[in-house]
This record gives structure tokens, C-alpha cells and sequence, in this order.
């Protein structure tokens, strides 16, 4: 039980992750 919610919230911060660093790659690639 515990260990199930600990991959969802791992999930959940991958997920967070990849969509901020998707997003600082746009934000560089429209200033350079």
C-alpha cells in the first residue's frame, strides 16, 4: 500500500519534471 503510493508520487514528480524542463527547452530555444 505504502510502496504503491510512493510510485504514484514518484510518477507525479517525473511527470512535473518533464513538463518544466520541456518548457525552459522552449523558452531557450525562443530566445537564442
Amino acid at each position: 500500500m505504502l510502496n504503491h503510493h510512493f510510485q504514484k508520487f514518484i510518477s507525479e514528480i517525473d511527470t512535473l519534471v518533464l513538463k518544466v524542463i520541456s518548457r525552459i527547452t522552449v523558452i531557450a530555444i525562443c530566445e537564442s
